[in-house]
């Protein structure tokens, strides 16, 4: 007798299942591109998750299960990272062609084209694109040794004895730190969503903690529960303009990337990072004969190149523009070089969203808020690693 054949969710709650028991989820590549927000949300509101969203409930068992730990309280789930990294991809919908409104124009309703939703415009992630270091899966407290100083060598004479030295150690924590963001959705749109509101909703939450995190890895103060940022680190490596700061030039970029060289800091991933104004201002100057100083050609095609002073680098808006030096109130830029393999970003679980449909206000109005976790800290393995400038003046930009 034949078996009977299972249903494409039974498959697919099998394999979150199957999942559970391993060290890490690794769930299947059609097992986390449909996993859905909505139909986790939606089950929340239920009272009965198990019942309504069935996938979405294994998913979220599996991953506190791998973890360890337990759900932070009632109408909380874990969205693990197999589903946090699946490309949603767009899907494209046709337009109506609407003529006179006499000959079919008031007959033909408005359409919304929520696959063509038009985003806010967000920072670009820096950390890592530039290659940080990521520690996934983390349960305890996290220590590592590290070496602070060298034993030395000594030329004695016949007979005489060498001056004694060791070598000094230290360690860089990581100590769990978490990250927050509260949106809320109204009940009808969680009825009604369709995939591409689905993709919206996950896209925004996922680049809202993403960004989040790059931005406290870069300029994170270590007060108030917020990581150490490498721009904050003791004993990182600095460029100043001067006590009113100095328009930026090519020479202030190779002093910051002479510092780690000179303090024997590895020397793979090494990079600049710059926000928008900077990277316009530099390409604006130009040699005195008017050629452009940053260009493929002289500026001819106006094509600047992948490099700048012999290093990558990459643009993005999560670097401050608005500092204050001396005079100069709210208009220096920040700039950091450095080996991004150095700076470790340690991860704790997924992104944990807790889901309330009874709050106050909302309770009125049927709508429900979200609340969305990630446990982290950051720290880098030598601060002599990076070099910054905070006082980078762009005028024109």
């Amino acid at each position: 007798m034949n078996a009977t054949p299972m249903n494409a969710q039974d498959e697919l709650l099998r394999a979150a299942r199957i999942a559970s028991s391993s060290s890490e989820l690794n769930l299947p590549s059609k097992t986390a591109s449909d996993w859905g927000m909505m139909r986790l949300l939606r089950g929340a509101i239920s009272g009965r998750p198990r019942d309504h969203c069935p996938l979405e409930y294994e998913i979220s068992e599996a991953g506190y299960k791998q973890l360890g730990i337990a759900p932070r309280g009632a109408n909380c789930y874990l969205i693990p990272p197999d589903v946090l990294r699946t490309p949603w991809a767009r899907g494209t919908r046709a337009g109506y062609v609407v003529g006179t409104a006499s000959s079919g124009g008031n007959v033909v309703a408005t359409q919304l084209l929520s696959a063509d939703f038009i985003e806010v415009l967000r920072n670009a992630s820096v950390t890592g694109r530039l290659g940080a270091r990521y520690i996934t899966g983390a349960v305890g407290n996290l220590d590592i040794s590290t070496q602070l100083t060298q034993s030395q060598a000594y030329w004695v004479s016949e007979g005489s004895a060498p001056t004694e030295s060791e070598a000094t150690f230290g360690k860089v924590s990581l100590r769990p730190k978490t990250l927050c963001a509260f949106s809320k959705y109204s009940r009808q749109m969680i009825l009604q969503s369709t995939p591409d509101i689905e993709i919206l909703a996950r896209e925004d939450l996922a680049a809202t903690v993403a960004l989040g995190i790059d931005l406290a890895a870069i300029s994170g103060s270590g007060s108030g529960n917020e990581p150490l940022g490498i721009i904050n680190q003791p004993s990182i490596g600095s460029v100043a303009g001067g006590a009113n700061g100095a328009n930026l030039t090519f020479d202030h970029l190779i002093e910051l990337y002479a510092q780690p060289l000179e303090a024997n800091a590895p020397q793979a991933n090494l990079g600049f990072a710059m926000n928008a104004k900077c990277r316009g201002y530099l390409a604006t100057l130009k040699s005195n004969t008017g050629s452009y100083l940053w260009s493929i050609d002289g500026g001819v095609s106006m094509a600047t190149p992948s490099t700048i002073v012999g290093y990558p680098y990459t643009t993005s808006n999560q670097l401050r523009s608005n500092l204050t030096k001396g005079t100069s109130t709210g208009s220096c830029s920040e700039l950091v070089f450095g080996n991004w393999r150095e700076l470790l970003i340690a991860t704790w679980g997924g992104l944990e969203i807790a889901v309330n449909p009874y709050d106050a206000t909302g309770f009125t109005t049927g709508d429900v808020l979200i609340r969305a976790f990630q446990t982290l800290d950051i720290s880098v393995r030598h601060a002599a690693s990076f070099a910054v400038m905070s006082d980078a003046l762009t005028p024109g930009f």
